[in-house]
C-alpha cells in the first residue's frame, strides 16, 4: 500500500485506528481525547527518495529533532498521506517487544 500511494505522493505512512482509550494527563488532571481522530503510525513509512535527502540534509543542517520520517517530511514542508496499516505488523522497540514477537512467532509455528 505504501509503495502504490508513492506513486502518487511524496511521502505515505501506514496508520492503524487507536483502539484504546487515551487520555492526556497533566498537573490538573485527565482529559479524554477523542480517539476518532488518532491513529497509530506504523513503518515502513515511504518517502520519495530525493525527498527524504533534501530533508535530512536540512534537518542536519538546522539541527531538527524529529521521531521518524514522516515528522522529517512534514517539517520540511511536506504532505504526509496515509494509507491503512496492518494490526499483525508489530512494532519493535522494547525488550518486552521482542519477547512477544518471539511467543507470537512460536505460537504460529506450534499451530503448522
Amino acid at each position: 500500500r505504501v509503495l502504490e500511494a508513492l506513486e502518487q505522493q511524496e511521502a505515505v505512512i501506514p496508520v492503524v485506528p487507536l483502539v484504546d482509550t487515551i487520555r492526556r494527563i497533566n498537573a490538573t488532571g485527565t482529559h479524554l481525547e477523542n480517539r476518532s481522530e488518532l491513529f497509530a503510525v506504523q513503518t515502513p513509512q515511504g518517502s520519495r527518495r530525493e525527498l527524504l535527502w533534501q530533508a535530512s540534509q536540512q534537518a542536519l543542517a538546522e539541527n531538527w529533532e524529529v521521531t521518524d520520517d514522516a515528522s522529517l517530511m512534514e517539517r520540511a514542508g511536506w504532505t504526509v498521506h496515509s494509507v491503512p496499516g496492518e494490526r499483525q505488523n508489530l512494532k519493535l522497540t522494547l525488550p518486552e517487544d521482542y519477547t512477544f514477537a518471539q511467543w507470537q512467532v512460536q505460537q504460529t509455528q506450534a499451530e503448522t
